[in-house]
């Protein structure tokens, strides 16, 4: 190693305290799982969504650090925020604006409008 080379390393070597201890902590944040974007995507295909009680319990870890990998992943785009919230929270679209028929009102109307199965049953022939 010559002079030139020791001078540099050494200048190196100083600098690094000098780095805002923040920029290395957010560059470790950033870094995700090896299997979040699978089970990300797991759970968008099979659910719907995506959200970070789900993704922490697969991922083993807690609801703060799996908020910041879903935050992460629609940084990426892997995920949009329509999909990182429950259904049971999701407003259905109605641009109707008719009241959404539940399932009671939907088999209600099929028995109005069809026969209903309580009509005797015919003896057999023979």
């Amino acid at each position: 190693m010559n002079r030139r080379q020791f001078a540099q390393s050494a200048l190196a070597a100083a600098s690094v305290p000098l780095l805002p201890a923040t920029s290395i902590a957010a560059t470790r944040a950033l870094a995700l799982p090896n299997n979040a974007l699978i089970w990300a995507r797991y759970l968008r295909d099979l659910h719907g969504c995506c959200t970070p009680q789900m993704l922490a319990s697969l991922l083993k870890t807690d609801t703060r650090r799996a908020t910041q990998i879903i935050e992460t992943l629609i940084r990426q785009g892997h995920l949009s925020r329509s999909q990182t919230i429950a259904p049971s929270t999701r407003k259905p679209r109605n641009l109707t604006q008719k009241p959404i028929p539940t399932a009671l009102d939907n088999l209600r109307a099929h028995i109005a409008t069809h026969e209903t199965a309580l009509q005797p049953i015919p003896s057999p022939c023979c």
